[in-house]
């Protein structure tokens, strides 16, 4: 297969794709486009996005094909050497996963747009970009050879993949305005490059990751797939004007998009080294190591997986310990990511009604919204803290002696480095083994099952010298009444959130509900002042619902809704306690 990349108006956002396959006698071919990509577990049916399809011979000779599915065409090859396909597609999305053409880049993710057949989806596959001059190119394939002049207009660039797997697996940026820094490290060649307005303090950020690429490497043993001793990742950084945050994981790659540009160095800093560690750790946990239910990558359907708390949520919670264990991160600076993902469990009453593991499997189903109230978890956060307990739990077994991380260096070399995928039953059986103890308890209330974490997770932070700490919200509608909003343009305000059994859903207050009156006062935008100012245990509310007035009476209780969920150290630690943190974290207390 060879795929060529070419535009003439980027301003439109479309670019020409060309596919060419040979023919071997075949009266008929299929082709086949992506319905998802991996590392976004959700069908994203790239096929809306195509236009103008076009298929001829070598010859030039138009040849008659129809669409056999949402995302395949069958085409008519009798007597065809070669079939030549050719369409436009739609680049409109900047992102870590899309594709983007405008007047300063070619950005594209393959899995978007490059057609496959079934036959040929193992076999070596050419990729040819017609550029403007003085564009260059990143990319983790290495080029065929040196760009060469195509025309008056155009410079030619190509590279190989070893099968459409690689290809797909290989985002690339093509801008004459690319920043690009090198580094060797581990016996890996590293690069890194920015694409949009940024002012990156280069040396800092080669600093810290080579800070936390040995903490990874030395973790799992050796580089997901280096070959013959030599390694090379690519880090591409599109880096953005506005706010904005987005990671995709490749195996010798990673797209980041981050932004508002301005920050980078500073405030946005953290973000950078967060979500960088966490999309490097992935080449291991994921891209190598994928769970059997993905290997191979069925581009077409569904690929149904309960193991997406491994995926993503081990991912979570080891990119951010290979910050502070490198020393990347301070105490403070670990704390604040684990309190984020404390404050979500908390905050999402989901946790009480499926498993993180039956969420996993309905990431398909339902994507990577929230979904109807309290239905799922997310595989992210709750995915990291089953990791943060299971990893102590097996610390506190083994005296340090083992962790999760040998948990996760096994199964890299016994199922990533072999080509193999890995069953829920394997991940289980390697915890055991590496814990010592049966771990069935585990799995069935906090994997499987909806048992609240607290209890397990007091008991974890306790061995460390750590604590659970809980706080009531702050503001008086989350803390006393159970239900959050935001402000709206013009000063209304809007029903968000709203926590069970709480005086909000039990006097009959909706999600979308405009407040327009507290006790017969205007809100204007700040509800919790009212409130406040009522003194009362009997709130009268004024809402707008699907543009009709209600009123409701909310009374408060004793209780307390929404609140603030956190690390903290003891302020007491044994001796004990230190040396279990400084095993866990590599840091001092």
């Amino acid at each position: 297969m060879k795929y060529t990349f070419a535009y003439s108006n980027p301003e439109q956002h479309f670019v020409d794709v060309h596919v060419e396959t040979m023919i071997n006698g075949q009266a008929s071919v299929d082709l086949h486009l992506p319905t998802w990509r991996p590392g976004r577990y959700e069908l994203g049916n790239f096929a809306k996005n195509l236009r103008c399809m076009r298929a001829v011979d070598e010859n030039g000779n138009a040849l008659a094909f129809t669409k056999t599915g949402k995302s395949s065409w069958k085409y008519l090859t009798q007597g065809v050497k070669t079939l030549k396909v050719s369409y436009q597609y739609y680049c409109a999305q900047l992102d870590a996963g899309a594709c983007w053409l405008d007047e300063q880049q070619l950005y594209i993710n393959p899995v978007h747009c490059c057609l496959y057949t079934k036959e040929t989806i193992d076999e070596a596959c050419e990729l040819e970009l017609l550029l403007q001059p003085g564009y260059d190119v990143a990319i983790a394939l290495k080029p065929n050879a040196a760009a060469v002049p195509c025309g008056l207009w155009q410079v030619r660039h190509t590279f190989t993949a070893v099968d459409f797997h690689q290809l797909v697996d290989s985002p690339f940026i093509a801008s004459a305005a690319l920043l690009k820094h090198s580094f060797v490290h581990e016996g890996g060649l590293f690069h890194l490059v920015f694409q949009g307005p940024c002012k990156p303090d280069l040396q800092k950020i080669e600093n810290n990751f080579k800070a936390f690429i040995s903490e990874q490497k030395n973790a799992m043993g050796s580089f997901a797939g280096a070959k013959k001793n030599t390694y090379e990742f690519t880090f591409l950084f599109q880096i953005t004007p506005y706010s904005h945050y987005h990671g995709v994981e490749h195996l010798y790659s990673t797209v980041i998009a981050l932004g508002p540009s301005y920050a980078l160095n500073d405030e946005l800093y953290p973000e950078l080294l967060g979500v960088s560690s966490h999309e490097f750790y992935h080449t291991w946990n994921v891209k190598a190591t994928r769970p059997v239910e993905l290997v191979p990558y069925d581009y077409s359907q569904e690929n149904f997986t309960r193991l997406g708390f491994v995926d993503e949520g081990v991912t979570t919670y080891y990119g951010d310990l290979f910050l502070i264990r490198s020393g990347v991160f301070n105490q403070a600076e670990f704390f604040k990511c684990m309190n984020q993902q404390l404050q979500k469990h908390y905050h999402n009453p989901g946790r009480k009604n499926l498993s993180v593991a039956d969420s996993s499997y309905d990431t398909w189903l339902d994507g990577y919204v929230p979904g109807i109230p309290g239905r799922k978890v997310s595989i992210y956060t709750e995915g990291c803290l089953c990791a943060l307990m299971l990893d102590i739990l097996i610390r506190q077994q083994n005296s340090n002696t083992k962790s999760l991380d040998d948990v996760m260096r096994r199964l890299f070399e016994e199922f990533g480095q072999k080509g193999k995928g890995y069953s829920e039953a394997d991940y289980k059986r390697i915890a055991e083994e590496t814990a010592g103890i049966a771990l069935d308890d585990f799995f069935r209330d906090y994997v499987y099952g909806t048992t609240d974490y607290t209890e397990a997770l007091n008991e974890a932070l306790l061995y460390v010298g750590c604590q659970l700490e809980a706080k009531p919200a702050l503001d008086v509608c989350e803390n006393k009444l159970g239900f959050k909003y935001e402000k709206m343009a013009g000063g209304s305000v809007r029903v968000t959130a709203i926590a069970s059994d709480s005086p909000a859903i039990n006097g009959g207050l909706a999600l979308d509900d405009e407040l327009v009156f507290i006790n017969n006062y205007k809100v204007e935008g700040n509800p919790s002042a009212w409130v406040k100012y009522a003194k009362e245990d009997a709130i009268n509310l004024t809402i707008s619902r699907k543009g009709q007035a209600k009123n409701i009476l909310l009374k408060a209780r004793s209780e307390t809704y929404w609140g603030s969920y956190t690390i903290s150290l003891l302020a007491s630690k044994s001796e004990a306690q230190a040396a279990n943190y400084t095993a866990w974290t590599k840091q001092l207390i």
